[in-house]
């Protein structure tokens, strides 16, 4: 299982139920699927500060 924890400080984070990494797209942004209490999913990008 990979660590999440990056995300605990995000508003609603307890709220989440399932995180899942997504591997497609030309961009180097990091992409996750988020799925929370209620059913609804969310799409979370992540970049680096330095692009």
């Amino acid at each position: 299982m990979k660590d999440f924890s990056m995300f605990k400080d995000i508003k609603l984070y307890s709220d989440w139920t399932k995180i899942r990494y997504v591997d497609k797209g030309w961009s180097t942004d990091k992409k996750y699927c988020i799925t929370n209490k209620l059913g609804r999913k969310f799409l979370l990008r992540v970049s680096s500060i330095d692009e």
